[in-house]
């Protein structure tokens, strides 16, 4: 491996601590450096993140996807395609696709089943999404449909749904606390920041400052599909498509918010989504926002009263600007349920409840990757067009 600055993804523990890093473009960019280059057996995609659009975002709503708690497979397909033609400009559902994958791509999509039962990936729309590979000429055996954990991959019920002749896959079987094991993970690809879980990690221990990212990521694939959930989160503030690839793609995630007051959410997820692999391979993320959760995510446990059907799908390119607009619709509806704006939400903060597990939410991710370059946080400089098809 190479000792070269340029490829270590690193932080400056003090500033860490201390909390006097800038979000300006320069400074960040001058805190994080690469770690090491992944050795894919395909060819990573030119057309990465931020992608061909970024500031980007289509959100398109159909009032009759979600009915009575029922998926309307029909509704969702109309919702994937418009979605896709706007997105690319494309003239039709085919041509958005063929647009940014080919045959002889190999292509995992990246699930969320953590919402179970309630507000996950959904498996119609996880259909819709292998159609239209397939009409890209993607073949169905290079398609990979996977999250980190099997459990909660099975208990999702991805595996009874999964579209004929795709694969599906897990990194490990189940999640554990220290999460050191790299097995299911590339030893040669890796975040390194200093950062531990203080209840469980021995200081001494050099592993507990590298996060390894999965196979399926670094050696399998060349492009990946990100299918995050509109939700809240406990620590992160939301939990959307940068979140969906940073804790959901490496190991060694649970220190980045392992207690109330050593939550550093908001450095840990630009650091993983700034890891060459994922940066070149990410081509698109569409945001399954049929059921949204706006408190105690990112979970929803059934009967949760946190749930709601939103009854829209999100497209882009750009995961930091998806994000942003997945921030604005979270924080309307808390408003509207009485509840404050996720940034102001924490055992510290302007909380009205005693649900809050954080000194402080940190949605201050978003602006830090966009400080970054991997999207564009602005909320004036986004181009957020919404579609109602029915």
């Amino acid at each position: 491996m190479s000792n070269s600055s340029d490829n270590v993804l690193k932080i400056d523990r003090r500033k860490l601590l201390l909390g006097t890093f800038s979000v300006g473009a320069g400074s960040v960019i001058g805190m994080f450096h690469q770690l090491s280059l992944a050795k894919a057996q395909s060819v990573p995609s030119p057309s990465g993140i931020p992608g061909p659009f970024p500031g980007r975002v289509i959100e398109v709503a159909h009032i009759e996807s979600v009915v009575n708690g029922e998926f309307r497979r029909e509704s969702v397909r109309q919702m994937v395609e418009r979605g896709m033609m706007e997105l690319t400009g494309s003239v039709d559902g085919v041509s958005a696709w063929r647009s940014l994958f080919e045959r002889g791509d190999i292509v995992g999509i990246k699930v969320n089943p953590v919402g179970v039962p309630l507000a996950i990936s959904n498996h119609i729309l996880i259909h819709e999404i292998v159609d239209g590979l397939k009409s890209a000429g993607v073949r169905p055996q290079e398609i990979i449909i996977f999250d980190r954990y099997g459990n909660q991959w099975a208990e999702a019920g991805y595996g009874k749904h999964l579209p004929d002749g795709v694969r599906g896959a897990s990194v490990v079987e189940q999640f554990d606390s220290v999460q050191l094991d790299i097995k299911g993970y590339d030893p040669e690809v890796y975040a390194y920041l200093e950062l531990i879980h203080p209840s469980l990690h021995d200081p001494k221990d050099d592993r507990t400052r590298r996060s390894h990212l999965c196979n399926i990521v670094s050696k399998e694939i060349n492009k990946l599909i990100n299918i995050p959930v509109l939700k809240d989160h406990g620590a992160a503030g939301i939990t959307g498509a940068l979140k969906n690839l940073s804790h959901g793609l490496v190991n060694n995630v649970s220190r980045s918010h392992g207690t109330p007051e050593t939550n550093a959410c908001n450095v840990f997820i630009p650091t993983i989504c700034s890891l060459k692999p994922i940066r070149e391979k990410t081509v698109l993320n569409i945001m399954d926002g049929l059921v949204g959760v706006y408190q105690k995510g990112p979970f929803a446990e059934r009967n949760s009263p946190y749930t709601w059907p939103y009854r829209s799908l999100l497209f882009a390119t750009d995961p930091v600007a998806i994000d942003r607009i997945e921030w604005k619709i979270i924080d309307a509806k808390r408003v509207a349920m009485n509840l404050p704006p996720v940034a102001k939400t924490g055992i510290m903060g302007d909380q009205t409840s005693v649900e809050e597990g954080f000194d402080m939410r940190q949605p201050q991710h978003i602006m830090i990757a966009g400080g970054l370059g991997l999207g564009v946080a602005d909320i004036e400089k986004i181009n957020h067009i919404k579609i109602r098809l029915a």
